[in-house]
């Protein structure tokens, strides 16, 4: 009787312990969903319109927005996994982020990368902490998964500040004719990198080199570009080039 008594105790338990985990794992798997949409329809958004600020702002978002459900759903949340609620799949949410931030900044240039880089790791440092809270509070911390989010954090967040400082920009833009003082091309492997160094132009008092892109091919050394410098809605002056 006691046997039976303990042996319908664990069933119950492990009964109770099943509800459990599936009642927190349904909204979980719920949000899961919505974080992972969400992403989604602005990564479309942005690859199809590209320069708003607004999309930019939205798409960044959704990095927190993953650290908030790790941190809403402790219970429901499967470290590693290929369920839809574990956090392995949803990371793929703010890789997703950093890949699209990167690749649709538009063909401009910084005129002092270290600004924004001060900017970025900052802002990066404050993720990470979060991203521990949440990941203690959900039963521990993933070496693998912190190691990830360390770039993913970080290139997202350099990209975010370099768009938004030229996309919220209302300074009034100055044109320069500045001359190519070298040309060079930066082979790695099979990846070639084609360099400019132009000539100091308004207050710069130093050369600078910049990637040449479409223009190497049809410019020399001692010929003109056009400039067009803005100071930066965060000041930090950013600048296109052309023909």
């Amino acid at each position: 009787m006691k046997r039976s008594k303990k042996a319908k105790m664990a069933a119950w338990s492990a009964a109770q312990l099943q509800a459990a985990t599936h009642a927190a794992v349904k909204p979980a798997r719920r949000d899961a969903g919505i974080v992972i949409s969400f992403t989604l329809v602005l990564f479309i958004l942005k690859v199809l319109i590209g320069n708003s600020a607004l999309l930019t702002a939205l798409l960044f978002t959704c990095i927190p927005l993953f650290i908030l459900w790790i941190f809403l759903h402790k219970d429901g949340v499967e470290p590693l996994g290929n369920h839809l609620h574990s956090i392995s799949t949803v990371l793929m949410m703010p890789f997703l982020v950093c890949i699209t931030l990167a690749f649709t900044g538009g063909a401009s240039h910084i005129l002092d990368w270290r600004q924004v880089m001060a900017v970025a790791i900052l802002i990066t440092v404050v993720l990470l902490l979060l991203f521990i809270f949440a990941m203690i509070r959900a039963g521990g911390i993933s070496t693998l998964l912190l190691i990830a989010m360390i770039p993913i954090s970080y290139f997202a967040t350099y990209n975010v500040v370099l768009q938004e400082n030229r996309l919220l920009d209302k300074s009034e833009e100055k044109q320069y004719e500045v001359t190519i003082l070298d040309k060079w091309i930066d082979r790695k492997g099979k990846i070639k990198s084609y360099y400019f160094k132009l000539a100091p132009w308004g207050d710069q008092t130093e050369a600078i080199t910049v990637t040449a892109g479409g223009l190497y091919s049809v410019k020399e050394v001692n010929d003109k570009v056009h400039v067009y410098h803005h100071e930066g809605a965060f000041h930090m002056p950013w600048f296109r080039i052309e023909k």
